[in-house]
C-alpha cells in the first residue's frame, strides 16, 4: 500500500495524513495478525486432526488385527470341537457296531443250537416213525381175524 503524503507549510508532511496512514497500517497489521493467528490456529487444528486420525487409524488397525486373531482362534476352536465330536461319534458308532456284531454272533449261535436241537428232534421223530412202522408191520403179522377191523391194523389206521 503506497501512499503519497501532502507537504505541509513548514516543511515535512502533514501530520493528519501521516496519522491516518499509520492508523490504516495499524488496522492492516491487526487484520494480518488476525489472519496469521487464524491460519496458525487452523494449522494447529489440522495437526491435532492428523494426530487424532493417526490414532484412530492405529486403533482401528489394532482392533482389526485383534478381530482377525479372535476369529482365527474361534475358528480353530470350532474346528477342534468339531473334530472331537466326530471322533466321539465315530467311537460311539464303532461301539454300536461291535454290540450289534456281538448280539448277532449270540443270535447266530442260538440259531445253530436250535438247528442242532431240530436235527435231534427230527432224528427222534424219524426213529419214532421207524419204530411205529415196525410195530405196525409186526402187528400186521399177528395171526388172528384178518377180516375184523379190530385185528387188522391197516383198517384201524384207515378208520
Amino acid at each position: 500500500m503506497k501512499k503519497l503524503f501532502r507537504k505541509s507549510m513548514f516543511g515535512g508532511f502533514r501530520k493528519k495524513d501521516v496519522e491516518e496512514y499509520v492508523n490504516e497500517l495499524e488496522k492492516e497489521l491487526e487484520k494480518l495478525r488476525a489472519e496469521r493467528d487464524e491460519g496458525l490456529e487452523m494449522i494447529r487444528q489440522q495437526k491435532q486432526d492428523r494426530e487424532m486420525i493417526k490414532k484412530v487409524l492405529s486403533d482401528a488397525e489394532e482392533q482389526a488385527e485383534k478381530i482377525v486373531r479372535d476369529a482365527e482362534r474361534s475358528a480353530e476352536e470350532k474346528a477342534r470341537c468339531a473334530k472331537q465330536e466326530l471322533r466321539n461319534e465315530l467311537n460311539n458308532r464303532v461301539i454300536e457296531f461291535m454290540t450289534v456284531k456281538y448280539h448277532l454272533a449270540e443270535f447266530s449261535q442260538g440259531i445253530d443250537e436250535l438247528c442242532d436241537q431240530l436235527k435231534g428232534v427230527s432224528e427222534s421223530v424219524r426213529l419214532a416213525s421207524e419204530e411205529l412202522t415196525a410195530k405196525v408191520d409186526s402187528l400186521a403179522e399177528i395171526p388172528g381175524d384178518s377180516e375184523s377191523s379190530e385185528g387188522n391194523p391197516e383198517k384201524k389206521l384207515s378208520e
